[in-house]
């Protein structure tokens, strides 16, 4: 699951007052999360467009789409670095989202998985004390339970001063 980068011999020429701009396929490069619309000739931002959650107050890259070539790579001033932005940008936020939903280990069922994993092995190790504490009674022939089984209680019974050890 990724952008959509369609590889053209040539990508139409965007008619400037000067002169004329394309979209160059080596972007996809430079810009991993670009996605190139062949259709309106526009280039968007995957994953700000896939895991934004309210309208962006800067809807180029999500919405309209960004078609100014001639600025397109410019250095500091570059449209693509300002919409990057920070460490904590919005963008950098959901290029974390995209990349935990490619990531497998990441997915519900095996993060569900490996919780009910953790679970099992759990409940395992307190059945087994069980058994083992109500086979260790029954061998010693000890009674199980004591006259006052309440927390407050300073002898509890057999079976669970057993298994608080």
């Amino acid at each position: 699951m990724g952008p959509y980068k369609p590889i053209l011999n040539q990508y139409p020429f965007t008619h400037d007052k000067k002169q004329q701009q394309r979209f160059q396929h080596s972007w996809f490069q430079k810009f991993p999360w670009l996605e190139y619309s062949i259709k309106e000739d526009r280039v968007f931002c995957f994953p700000c467009y896939l895991f934004a959650t309210c309208p962006s107050k800067y809807p180029t890259f999500t919405i309209r789409g960004f078609q100014n070539w001639k600025r397109f790579n410019c250095g500091d001033d570059c449209p693509l670095k300002e919409h990057v932005g920070d460490h904590n940008s919005q963008h950098n936020h959901h290029m974390r989202c995209w990349v935990n939903l490619k990531d497998p280990l990441c997915h519900i069922d095996n993060v569900m998985s490996r919780q009910s994993s953790e679970v099992v092995l759990h409940n395992r190790l307190r059945l087994k004390t069980s058994l083992e504490t109500v086979k260790w009674l029954a061998m010693q022939g000890c009674t199980f339970r004591g006259h006052d089984e309440s927390i407050n209680s300073t002898n509890r019974g057999n079976f669970i001063e057993m298994i608080k050890l």
